[in-house]
């Protein structure tokens, strides 16, 4: 029997994820995700001015292509703890980038699974377009960014049936 989550008050959310900010602890993150999956894009729109300008971009994505599967909480979540809302950030030690610290892989897989004749081909074979996406800066937009990171975390959650916790931790 799974372990339901307490509910936290604003004020102890705050200090809460205020100190997973600064260890970036994706577990706790994802029990903070999965209390409070409602209210999150308000939260972290409050928390960090930068968020605050992405909040309606985030919620069309969300809405027009998460089918249900990624919600504007998870991916106001995610775009707080890969980028703090920063639409330039670019981790030089995992090769992370834009909004959604996307890797180049996890384009590969998105340019892979949007191709209709992908029988007998591999991710692989979309490594070059990947590259090519991320050396003509096309991930910085924060909007084509937001895409590939909502097509990936809905591919991630059918193939983890809806686990959060699978689903981050496969994300990263």
């Amino acid at each position: 029997m799974g372990r339901k989550a307490k509910r936290l008050s604003r004020e102890d959310h705050a200090r809460h994820l205020m100190r997973m900010r600064e260890g970036r602890t994706y577990k706790k993150a994802l029990e903070i995700v999965d209390a409070h999956e409602r209210d999150a894009a308000e939260f972290y729109a409050g928390k960090n001015k930068k968020m605050n300008k992405w909040r309606p971009l985030i919620e069309r994505v969300a809405n027009e292509y998460g089918d249900g599967r990624v919600s504007p909480g998870l991916l106001s979540s995610l775009v707080y703890f890969e980028s703090s809302g920063n639409s330039e950030a670019k981790n030089s030690d995992t090769e992370a980038h834009g909004l959604g610290g996307l890797l180049e892989g996890a384009i590969a897989e998105v340019l892979f699974y949007r191709e209709r004749n992908r029988a007998g081909r591999e991710v692989k074979e979309f490594e070059t377009q990947a590259e090519e996406i991320i050396e003509s800066g096309a991930i910085y937009d924060p909007e084509t960014n937001l895409i590939f990171a909502t097509e990936y975390l809905k591919r991630l959650s059918t193939k983890f049936k809806g686990n959060i916790s699978h689903i981050m931790a496969a994300y990263n």
